[in-house]
């Protein structure tokens, strides 16, 4: 079994305003983070054969390798939709960052939720649970830097049917979906 110790793609977004303050390339401050993890991991007595870094130095193509083979499969089976997305983009960084390094998603997203006005972080709200779009989102910021425009992005998104993933859930919870009636 392969363990992943950091969020190979997310990582360099998440660090990406820290390591420019700090003045360190944002894949080793991850790096670093990996290592600490380990350290942690290790001083409880968990231990791993292996415990990837997929992000950093020669292992981040491999990790593309696979993660590119594992897209065309489920592509290949039909178990993945595309739909395109309005991602917000904040001016964390210099002029040469890359596009895909400004987008403000994830833990980098602050809003309030648009169905009960609670704090959301990112495109989830833990008030009532609902999930949306960054750009259905109300009062969104960076906590990155400002949100200076939005942009069109094509997301893919995983197929399952509705009582295939409930299967196992809790029965409070499918009483209360409103999927299920």
């Amino acid at each position: 079994m392969s363990v992943l110790g950091s969020r190979p793609m997310v990582s360099r977004t998440m660090f990406l305003v820290r390591a420019a303050r700090e003045n360190i390339d944002s894949s080793d401050m991850a790096h670093g983070f990996h290592v600490k993890i380990l350290d942690d991991l290790a001083s409880v007595g968990i231990v791993f054969d292996h415990f990837d870094d997929p992000a950093h130095g020669s292992n981040l193509r491999p990790f593309a390798d696979v993660s590119n083979a594992l897209m065309d499969a489920l592509y290949a089976a039909g178990s993945l939709h595309f739909r395109a997305v309005r991602l917000p983009m904040d001016d964390a960084g210099s002029a040469a960052t890359q596009k895909e390094e400004r987008f403000c998603i994830g833990g980098r997203l602050s809003a309030t939720c648009p169905i009960c006005g609670a704090s959301a972080g990112g495109f989830f709200c833990e008030q009532c649970g609902d999930h949306f779009e960054p750009d259905e989102a109300l009062k969104p910021v960076s906590r990155g830097g400002r949100i200076v425009e939005w942009t069109d992005d094509i997301s893919a998104y995983l197929s399952i049917s509705v009582s295939r993933a409930m299967e196992n859930c809790p029965l409070s919870v499918t009483r209360n979906c409103p999927l299920l009636g």
